[in-house]
């Protein structure tokens, strides 16, 4: 056996004995997770078990309609700024929202921060924003460029909430970064009041995060 594997020491959930284990796991053998397992699923009777499938169909059953929701408002807003593509493009936001919301969440613990949104809420603020200009530049925002901003950075404290998420192209975000909207704000202006070229260089070094 290789001595410089790193042993873990844990308390097996069943026999409640102390063992070691190359990672950690929760049973001494195989042999408790089996019995342990076994002593659990015994304890609920068939009608308990029916109960509980038929509250996680109730469950799938509510979010396919939630969704197929959606779809059709997205759907409304997403034609008026494409030809082609339209329901590839709601799927594409629809899968993107709920991926947002567990990074959110993710990001969220990491700072220890509140993390209130839903993805029905995300949602909302891509229905609301989609076709508009973004908040700090002239870009119209599309599948291709947005993307949620923190107005105050979760790192500096920003909460997850729909009243603290915006939606903004990804160069302003980028650009943007940590900086809180006040800072963020007298940065642009600065940029207004150097000559065009190096405006222009100093723009593209911030939008491909080159600080």
């Amino acid at each position: 056996m290789n001595k410089n594997v790193k042993r873990f020491t844990g308390t097996c959930t069943r026999c409640l004995i102390s063992f070691k284990s190359p990672r950690k796991q929760k049973f001494c053998s195989k042999n408790c997770r089996k019995l342990f397992w076994k002593a659990t699923f015994k304890t609920k009777t068939k009608k308990d078990i029916e109960i509980a499938r038929a509250g996680r169909r109730t469950e799938r059953e509510k979010k396919i309609i939630a969704t197929q929701g959606w779809e059709e408002k997205l759907l409304e807003v997403v034609k008026k700024h494409h030809k082609r593509n339209c329901i590839k493009i709601v799927g594409r936001i629809l899968k993107r929202t709920e991926s947002v919301r567990s990074s959110m969440i993710l990001r969220s613990k990491k700072f220890n921060v509140e993390c209130p949104i839903t993805v029905d809420e995300l949602r909302e603020i891509v229905y609301n924003s989609y076709g508009t200009k973004c908040r700090y530049c002239p870009k119209i925002l599309t599948m291709q460029n947005l993307v949620f901003d923190h107005i105050l950075p979760i790192s500096k404290g920003g909460h997850s909430s729909k009243e603290n998420l915006q939606m903004i192209c990804k160069t302003s975000n980028t650009m943007k970064g940590s900086l809180e909207e006040a800072n963020y704000n007298i940065l642009l202006e600065w940029l207004e009041t150097i000559p065009e070229e190096l405006k222009k260089d100093i723009s593209i070094r911030l939008a491909r995060g080159i600080h």
